[in-house]
């Protein structure tokens, strides 16, 4: 089964699921989603992940992404090769599609959501930062 054969679990499926694992959540598995909700439109690269939990490279990224995506999808009852487990939690952007260099992850809105549903993360905007929408040049 690859990713594009199952239906994306929803926002209430992915709160329940989210809820049952998170003590297995790690500190930086956490910090890692928490960062990749607050990046602009939710996208970011392995690379940039791994630097925000401190990881010296984009695998340390990719092995703490995929530890929380096989934990999620057994939790869902959901099985996916090893290879796109993480897309559970996000779509991939090809490296040079949109001019990036690296895949790009760009996070699943129902994950998002449900991660704002558990009051993990706050619910803002994923395509600006509301402060910075609000603020009047010169004042």
């Amino acid at each position: 089964m690859e990713l594009d054969d199952i239906e994306v679990p929803t926002v209430q499926e992915y709160v329940k699921a989210f809820r049952a694992i998170q003590s297995r959540i790690t500190p930086n598995q956490r910090k890692m989603l928490l960062f990749h909700h607050r990046a602009p439109a939710r996208v970011v690269s392995a690379t940039r992940l791994a630097q925000e939990a401190g990881f010296e490279g984009h695998s340390g990224a990719n092995l703490q992404y995929g530890l929380l995506a096989s934990e999620l999808l057994r939790q869902l009852g959901i099985e996916l090769p090893e290879t796109v487990k993480s897309g559970i939690l996000v779509d991939f952007v090809n490296p040079e599609f949109a001019g990036n260099q690296e895949w790009l992850w760009v996070m699943r809105s129902n994950v998002a959501e449900a991660l704002e549903q558990l009051g993990w993360a706050p619910r803002i905007s994923h395509l600006l930062y509301p402060a910075d929408a609000l603020e009047v040049p010169g004042a």
